[in-house]
Formats: structure tokens, sequence, C-alpha cells
């Protein structure tokens, strides 16, 4: 396609770039919708963009550098999906399934905390590790076109499996029944801490003196 080497840097400016600034925006814009179904759009769209970066043979795409470009951008675009979700994600439903109210025992909260991130961590460094194994093996069994319309078929099935098995086509109502649930273990558990720091205000000594002399003042003629 007539890429010199000091282009590189271009296309991995095209991934960073997007990736950066959607990272903080979907944050903030998409922290109430449905996650199953964002990471579903994410390993599709990923897939997509993988197709994009040969370009794919199967999608039928111009040999030129600019469909490249587009997918380097795309895939910066919708990687942040499963990148900020997913932890979170994870931690909410391991709670919602076995019924427990987060902030109820803070050393379990933490305990847990730490488990789901050692997992994550070691989910993402064990990709990184396979993933340059894998490549080559199919870069050099196929070629680059080839390779690269293997891993777009491979996302976008993960993708179909996933949707069919977490998600299903009532995703919303189950969505929203499980927010209601949420939602109603945080007040529960913003209840009981309001009574609680109400108790201890009441029985701490200063609480007890200041009670005394009111009653000795109210006492006094």
């Amino acid at each position: 396609m007539g890429v010199k080497d000091y282009q590189i840097g271009f296309f991995w400016a095209a991934y960073s770039v997007p990736y950066c600034l959607f990272c903080s925006i979907y944050a903030r814009v998409l922290k109430d919708t449905p996650k199953r179904i964002l990471f579903v759009l994410c390993l599709a769209v990923i897939g997509v963009s993988i197709g994009m970066m040969g370009p794919s043979d199967l999608l039928m795409l111009p040999n030129h550098v600019s469909i490249v470009v587009i997918g380097f951008v795309l895939q910066g675009v919708i990687e942040p999906l499963i990148y900020i979700f997913a932890f979170p994600e994870a931690v909410e439903r391991f709670y919602h399934a076995h019924d427990i109210a987060e902030g109820e025992d803070q050393e379990f909260d933490c305990k847990i905390s730490d488990q789901f991130g050692s997992l994550y961590t070691f989910t993402t460094s064990l990709s990184s590790l396979l993933s340059p194994f894998l490549g080559s093996f199919a870069y050099e069994a196929l070629d680059y076109k080839h390779t690269m319309d293997f891993n777009m078929l491979a996302l976008l099935i993960i993708a179909a499996i996933y949707f069919t098995l977490n998600c299903g086509f009532f995703f919303a109502s189950e969505h929203q029944a499980f927010q209601e649930a949420l939602n109603k273990k945080r007040q529960k558990i913003a209840h009981t801490t309001v009574i609680k720091s109400q108790t201890s205000m009441l029985l701490s000594p200063q609480s007890s003196m200041n009670l005394n002399k009111s009653l000795n003042k109210s006492f006094t003629f």
C-alpha cells in the first residue's frame, strides 16, 4: 500500500488518541447503559475494524491505506467499552448473584476487589502474552490478509456467542431489574449507615457529657 517506515507511528496515533479521548467520555455518558450489550457491540466492531486493517477480502474492501487508518481509529473509539466497564460489571454481578450488598462488610469488599482485580490483570496479561504467538502462527500458516480475516471472524463469532448466552433479546428488561435490585441494596446500606452513625454519636463520651450538662441545667433552679 506504499506505507513508509516513518508513517507507522501515525497509525498507532490513529488508535491511541481516540482511545484516550473516549475513555473519559464513555465513563460519564454510558454509565447507566446495559454493559453486556456494550460488550457485544465492542467485540463486533473490533472484529470489523480488524477486517478493515487487512483490508479484508471477505468484506470486499479496496486495498487502500485510508481503509486501514479508519480501522485503527474505529478500534480506538470502541475498545474502551470493555476496559472501562468489565471490572465494575463483574463485581456488581457477583454481588447480585450471591445476594450480597456491597458496603455491608468493608473487609470482604476489599478482598473481592483484590480478587477481581488480580483476575482482570491476569486475563489481560495472558492475552498479551499469547496473542503475538497465535498471530505469528496464523501469519506463517496463512498470510497477512487472511490472518486479519480469521481474527475478524473469530471476534464476530465470540460476540454472537456472548450475546446468546449472556444477553438475549430481553437484555433491557433484565438490566432494569438488575439496576432496581442494586439500588434497593444500596439504599438499605445507606439507611443502615445513617442509623449506625446516629447511634455512635449518641453513645459517644462527648455526647453523653453534653446530655448530662443539659439535664443538670434543666434541673437547676
